[in-house]
């Protein structure tokens, strides 16, 4: 079979996801017609990601707790000081204070929805929660008393259209005042509604600036957005080695994506000194999480002996793996290799 080229493959994608992200199929040349001798394709040479991804916002708030010090015991006097303490017998005995009883709600309101009472003291709140799920409208609620997390998820909902009518306009909005509290997950999203020009002007600088923000708060799919933006030159100059450190640190904290790119940047010796011992590594870690490109680059490796011994059954598994997810460049690439098997026979 052909040997591609060190480290490359069928491209990094990284699409805007903000579900649990789904990779694209990239459609390759149709090889049901090579005759049975044919080789596995070349790899496409190495385009970086395309698009960053955005962040699942969590439903868990992250707010430290202060552990209160335990109550000091009160001290006793010596048992030689308790006579002394007198009470004075012409004292007037001090009044209780009055105490003040709050009166509850009344029946029906107390038994009312926290969501209808509110929409009733507020019109122009009612008016906003038309159209919201009922998590919907509760995250509404919260988010305007500046809630960055309930900011975070009402965002998500109109970004999504999933419990909110679809606009990327609101996304941007509600993003928008999470991240300016400092809400990472808010920040890279916002960020990628600037890469993607989604409810907002398109402005990659902006984007990187966001992304920078959440990637000094250690989120990982900041980080590994902000190694794209470097590796391609979107909104900064570009600059591998930055790309690769980024990608390095996202990559470390489990970002499968980041795992691939950082494979990706050994296998081709960009930003990094080559090395396909390291970029097999990166690839495994990958595609041992269901990373469909890290299984087909690591397909790749085993196929061509690159960085590991060449395994040609080890290749087809993991193309398979890959092709079973739907990825298309994996299953041109297992189609290949069997056509090869047979004409061998």
């Amino acid at each position: 079979m052909n040997v591609p080229a060190p480290g490359a493959g069928p491209g990094i994608a990284s699409p805007i996801a903000l579900a649990p992200p789904v990779l694209p199929v990239q459609s390759g040349q149709d090889s049901s017609t090579k005759p049975a001798s044919a080789s596995v394709p070349a790899a496409k040479s190495g385009p970086l990601p395309t698009e960053p991804k955005q962040v699942e916002m969590s439903t868990s708030s992250k707010k430290d707790k202060v552990k209160e010090p335990p109550l000091a015991r009160p001290e006793r006097p010596p048992a030689d000081k308790v006579a002394d303490v007198k009470v004075a017998k012409d004292a007037p005995a001090k009044a209780a204070p009055e105490r003040t009883v709050q009166a509850s709600p009344p029946a029906a309101e107390s038994s009312r929805p926290p969501v209808q009472i509110e929409q009733e003291r507020n019109p122009e709140l009612a008016e906003a929660l038309k159209g919201l799920s009922d998590d919907g409208k509760r995250y509404r609620i919260d988010a305007d008393r500046g809630d960055a997390t309930a900011q975070g998820l009402l965002a998500r909902m109109y970004a999504t259209g999933q419990g909110a009518p679809r606009s990327d306009a609101e996304a941007a909005k509600w993003y928008r005042k999470a991240a300016d509290q400092g809400n990472a997950q808010a920040q890279t999203n916002l960020g990628t509604m600037y890469g993607a020009g989604r409810g907002v002007p398109k402005d990659a600088a902006e984007a990187v600036k966001w992304y920078l923000k959440a990637a000094n708060q250690d989120n990982a799919q900041a980080q590994a957005n902000l190694g794209i933006t470097y590796a391609k030159g979107l909104g900064v100059a570009k600059d591998e080695a930055e790309a690769a450190k980024w990608l390095r640190k996202a990559a470390e904290q489990g970002n499968a994506t980041a795992q691939t790119n950082l494979g990706f940047m050994y296998g081709a010796g960009r930003g990094v000194p080559r090395d396909d011992t390291e970029a097999v590594r990166w690839y495994r870690r990958a595609a041992d999480q269901g990373n469909a490109v890290g299984q087909t680059y690591l397909g790749n490796m085993y196929a061509t002996g690159q960085g590991v011994a060449k395994d040609e059954a080890e290749a087809m598994k993991w193309y398979r793996k890959a092709a079973d997810q739907g990825y298309g460049d994996a299953a041109e690439r297992l189609k290949a290799v069997e056509q090869a098997q047979a004409g061998r026979k």
